[in-house]
C-alpha cells in the first residue's frame, strides 16, 4: 500500500502540480491515520489528525469531505467488534456532512445559469457536468461520434463511463506516434500505472468475498463500493478527458491502494488463479485495442477493423478465458 502511494504515476504527476488533488490525497491520508490510530490505540492525538484533515479538505473541496468522511467513518464502524455509535459522534458527522454539502451547493451554484437552493444546485451541477463531459468527449473524437451515431441514446452515458474508466488508455498512449516524446512517455507511464492497478481493484471483490471474518468482509466490501462509486462518478463527470478524469479519480488513491494491497496479500496466501485470468483478459484488451490504435493512427499499412469488431473479439476471447477458468476450477473440485 505504501509503495502504491509513493510510486503511482498519477499521484506523482498531481503531486508535482499546483492543483488541489495533491493536497486532498495528503489530507485523506491524515484522516486515515487518525482513524487507524484511534481504532488501534485510542490515542487522543488521533482527533488532531482528523480535525486537521477535515479542515484542510473543506478549504479545497467540500464534496471530497463527504466522500472521505462517510467512507472512512463507516469503514471504521464496521471494523469495530462492538458496533456502538455515540450520539455526539453521529451529530458531529452529520453536521460536517450537511455543512460540506451546503457549501458545495453554494459554490457550484455560481456556475449555473439558473441557480436554486444548495441541494438543487448540487443535483443540477452533477447532471450538467455529466452531459457536458459526454458532449466534449464526443466532439473531440471522430470514432466516438461514429459509435454514438449507431448506439441508442440511453447507452451513450454508460459508454462514456466505460470509456472514462479506461482513461488514460494505454494502447492510445502507445499507438499514437505523434507529439513530443516527453508527453508521450508521460502518457505511457500514466497508462501503465492505471492498468497495473485496475486488475487488482476488480480482483479485490473476489478476495473480499472469500475473507473468512464476516466483520472484515463487510468493512472491505464497503470500501470497495465507495472506491468504485468514486471511479464511476469521476468517469461520468469528466468523460473521456485523459487529464481531468484520472486526476479526479486519484483523489481517493488511498482507498484504491488499500484494496489492491488486500487483494495481493490474499492472492499470495491462497495462490488463487483468478487474478492471472483477469490479467489475461486485460492483456487481450491491450493487444487487440492496441492493434486497432496502431493500425488507425500509425500509418503502417495495417488493416483497420471496425471498432465494434474489435470490441466483439475482446468480449469473445475474454469470455472464453473466464468460462474455461471456471470450468477448470469445477473440474478440480470434483476430482478433489
Amino acid at each position: 500500500m505504501g509503495w502504491i502511494m509513493a510510486l503511482y504515476p498519477e499521484s506523482l504527476l498531481v503531486g508535482s502540480s499546483q492543483i488541489r488533488e495533491s493536497f486532498l490525497i495528503l489530507f485523506i491520508a491524515m484522516a486515515f491515520w487518525g482513524v487507524v490510530d484511534w481504532l488501534a490505540n485510542r490515542h487522543r492525538t488521533a482527533w488532531l489528525w482528523l480535525a486537521g484533515s477535515l479542515f484542510g479538505m473543506l478549504l479545497f473541496s467540500p464534496g471530497v469531505v463527504v466522500a472521505a468522511l462517510v467512507g472512512l467513518g463507516v469503514w471504521a464502524w464496521l471494523r469495530e467488534k462492538e458496533r456502538r455509535i455515540s450520539w455526539w459522534w453521529v451529530a458531529g458527522v452529520a453536521v460536517v456532512v450537511v455543512l460540506a454539502a451546503l457549501l458545495l451547493g453554494e459554490v457550484v451554484g455560481g456556475t449555473l445559469q439558473v441557480p436554486g437552493g444548495p441541494l438543487a444546485n448540487l443535483v443540477n451541477w452533477l447532471r450538467y457536468s455529466a452531459n457536458y463531459g459526454a458532449y466534449v468527449t464526443e466532439q473531440n473524437s471522430g470514432w466516438l461520434q461514429n459509435i454514438f451515431s449507431t448506439l441508442p441514446e440511453p447507452l451513450h452515458l454508460p459508454f462514456i463511463i466505460g470509456y472514462g474508466i479506461a482513461q488514460p488508455v494505454l494502447p492510445a498512449a502507445i499507438g499514437v506516434l505523434k507529439g513530443v516524446w516527453p508527453m508521450r512517455v508521460l502518457g505511457i507511464l500514466r497508462g501503465l500505472g492505471w492498468y497495473a492497478l485496475l486488475p487488482f481493484l476488480l480482483y479485490s471483490l473476489r478476495s473480499i468475498w472469500k475473507t473468512a471474518d464476516k466483520r472484515e468482509r463487510i468493512a472491505w466490501l464497503w470500501l470497495w463500493l465507495v472506491s468504485w462509486a468514486w471511479i464511476i462518478i469521476s468517469a461520468a463527470r469528466a468523460g473521456g478527458d485523459q487529464w481531468d478524469n484520472p486526476r479526479y479519480r486519484v483523489i481517493l488513491l488511498l482507498f484504491q491502494a488499500a484494496l489492491a494491497a488486500q487483494a495481493l496479500t490474499w492472492q499470495r496466501a491462497t495462490r488463487d488463479r483468478w487474478l492471472g485470468r483477469l490479467l489475461a483478459v486485460e492483456g487481450v484488451f491491450l493487444v487487440l485495442f492496441g492493434y486497432w490504435y496502431i493500425s488507425r493512427y500509425a500509418g503502417l499499412g495495417l488493416r483497420v477493423f471496425h471498432v465494434f469488431i474489435v470490441f466483439a473479439a475482446i468480449a469473445v476471447i475474454s469470455a472464453a478465458i473466464l468460462i474455461s477458468g471456471w470450468l477448470w476450477d469445477r473440474r478440480q473440485v470434483k476430482r478433489g
